[in-house]
Protein backbone atom coordinates (compact mmCIF):
# COMPACT_ATOMS: atom_id res chain seq x y z
CA UNK A 1 0.00 0.00 0.00
CA UNK A 2 2.09 3.43 -0.80
CA UNK A 3 0.57 7.16 0.31
CA UNK A 4 1.10 10.27 -1.58
CA UNK A 5 0.63 13.17 0.93
CA UNK A 6 1.29 16.68 -0.80
CA UNK A 7 1.42 20.04 0.83
CA UNK A 8 2.64 23.53 -0.95
CA UNK A 9 6.20 22.79 -0.22
CA UNK A 10 6.37 19.04 0.25
CA UNK A 11 5.53 15.30 -1.10
CA UNK A 12 5.79 12.84 1.22
CA UNK A 13 5.07 9.42 0.24
CA UNK A 14 4.53 6.29 3.00
CA UNK A 15 4.96 2.98 1.82
CA UNK A 16 3.41 0.47 4.01
CA UNK A 17 4.70 -3.58 3.36
CA UNK A 18 1.29 -5.77 1.80
CA UNK A 19 2.89 -8.69 3.79
CA UNK A 20 4.36 -9.23 7.72
CA UNK A 21 8.01 -10.37 7.61
CA UNK A 22 7.93 -13.91 8.36
CA UNK A 23 4.97 -14.20 5.18
CA UNK A 24 8.01 -13.23 2.47
CA UNK A 25 9.61 -15.77 0.63
CA UNK A 26 12.78 -16.09 -1.36
CA UNK A 27 11.08 -17.15 -4.51
CA UNK A 28 7.11 -18.06 -4.59
CA UNK A 29 6.79 -20.65 -7.05
CA UNK A 30 10.70 -21.59 -8.63
CA UNK A 31 13.42 -23.97 -6.43
CA UNK A 32 16.38 -22.19 -7.72
CA UNK A 33 18.39 -25.07 -5.51
CA UNK A 34 21.36 -27.28 -6.87
CA UNK A 35 25.04 -25.99 -8.06
CA UNK A 36 25.42 -22.93 -10.27
CA UNK A 37 28.17 -22.06 -12.59
CA UNK A 38 28.53 -18.14 -13.65
CA UNK A 39 28.91 -18.34 -17.38
CA UNK A 40 31.49 -15.90 -18.18
CA UNK A 41 32.11 -14.66 -21.87
CA UNK A 42 34.49 -11.40 -23.13
CA UNK A 43 31.69 -8.55 -22.02
CA UNK A 44 31.53 -9.89 -19.00
CA UNK A 45 34.98 -10.09 -18.40
CA UNK A 46 35.78 -6.54 -19.48
CA UNK A 47 32.18 -5.03 -17.48
CA UNK A 48 33.58 -6.91 -14.35
CA UNK A 49 37.83 -5.95 -15.01
CA UNK A 50 35.62 -2.00 -15.46
CA UNK A 51 33.71 -3.05 -11.78
CA UNK A 52 37.21 -3.80 -10.04
CA UNK A 53 39.19 -0.72 -11.54
CA UNK A 54 36.26 1.62 -10.31
CA UNK A 55 36.58 -0.18 -7.08
CA UNK A 56 40.85 0.65 -6.96
CA UNK A 57 41.99 -2.76 -7.57
CA UNK A 58 45.35 -3.06 -8.97
CA UNK A 59 46.61 -4.87 -11.88
CA UNK A 60 47.72 -8.01 -10.33
CA UNK A 61 44.41 -8.17 -8.09
CA UNK A 62 42.62 -7.82 -11.21
CA UNK A 63 44.53 -10.23 -13.72
CA UNK A 64 43.81 -13.36 -10.69
CA UNK A 65 40.54 -11.98 -10.83
CA UNK A 66 39.62 -12.31 -14.54
CA UNK A 67 41.47 -16.01 -13.67
CA UNK A 68 39.29 -17.32 -11.71
CA UNK A 69 35.98 -15.73 -12.48
CA UNK A 70 35.18 -18.87 -14.76
CA UNK A 71 35.99 -21.10 -12.55
CA UNK A 72 33.68 -19.72 -9.92
CA UNK A 73 31.19 -22.46 -8.55
CA UNK A 74 27.86 -21.76 -6.07
CA UNK A 75 25.49 -23.59 -4.52
CA UNK A 76 21.72 -22.59 -3.36
CA UNK A 77 19.72 -24.16 -1.29
CA UNK A 78 16.05 -23.26 -1.03
CA UNK A 79 14.18 -24.09 1.87
CA UNK A 80 10.31 -23.99 3.94
CA UNK A 81 8.64 -23.12 0.74
CA UNK A 82 11.03 -20.73 -0.53
CA UNK A 83 11.36 -18.36 2.85
CA UNK A 84 15.09 -19.10 2.59
CA UNK A 85 17.22 -18.80 0.22
CA UNK A 86 20.90 -19.84 1.15
CA UNK A 87 23.78 -19.22 -1.54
Amino acid sequence: KVEEVTTPATTTTTSTPSAAPEERQATASVDFTGNWTLLVDDSFKSEYDSYLRKLGQPMLVRTVAMTVIGSTKEEAIQSEGGKQLFI
